[in-house]
């Protein structure tokens, strides 16, 4: 593949990826499931009639309670993991989790065309892995996804000159995972010598924060 031929792939990338924009609906947080505990608590017995002269009564001029309205709001907030975690999200009527592994160095596809990295120090490589467990169909592309340096630098999936040195199965556009199905590809970023984390949005193109790992 010579150097125009990958510029016009790159291209072509980029007007799909602007067309899918909004496709798949919202990307939202969904509960852990309950995990079975082993552990086994004794109930504390209820007070017998006898013992209600030792509770005090109720007192009707006491403050209701007030409802803190922390909780709710932070449901909404940013849940951060480590690499390797599963993050349960939903979409739609889908529900589905997303893994992401440790990433590891980048691999040059292209040895005549690949360039330094343009804002990065370094390019790295992630698996991330898509398990439907709903009864409807979920769609994901890369533009979900951002890495963010720890100035609060961000780029997306192929920024730069990552999209050189991403491999063959590299996450798609407007990929969409059949309910029951595991979907396991890439996503190649530009990423500094030091740390960093990889963000998924509850949109395309700039969607909130939703899950981290790092």
């Amino acid at each position: 593949m010579n150097r125009s031929t990958r510029v016009a792939a790159t291209l072509a990338a980029t007007a799909l990826a602007l067309t899918l924009t909004g496709c798949g609906g919202q990307i939202e947080k969904a509960p852990v499931p309950a995990q079975p505990s082993s552990s086994v608590t004794s109930a504390t017995p209820a007070p017998s009639p006898t013992d209600e002269e030792n509770f005090p009564s109720p007192d009707a001029s006491a403050t209701p309670d007030v409802v803190d309205e922390t909780t709710e709001a932070s449901e909404a907030t940013l849940t951060e993991g480590a690499f390797g975690d599963e993050g349960y999200f939903t979409q739609d009527d889908g529900e589905f989790t997303v893994t992401v592994d440790k990433p590891t160095k980048a691999k040059c596809q292209y040895s005549s065309l690949c360039e330094k990295p343009k804002t990065g120090d370094r390019f790295v490589t992630t698996k991330v892995v898509f398990k439907n467990a709903g009864k409807s169909a979920i769609e994901v592309d890369p533009s979900l996804f951002v890495i963010e340096f720890a100035d609060g630098t961000r780029l997306d999936a192929g920024d730069g000159s990552a999209l050189e040195y991403q491999p063959d199965n590299n996450l798609e556009y407007g990929h969409k995972i059949r309910p029951g199905a595991t979907y396991t590809s890439t996503l190649t970023f530009e990423a500094p010598n030091g740390p960093y984390s990889i963000i998924l949005l509850t949109g395309s193109y700039g969607g909130e924060d939703l899950y981290l790992w790092k």
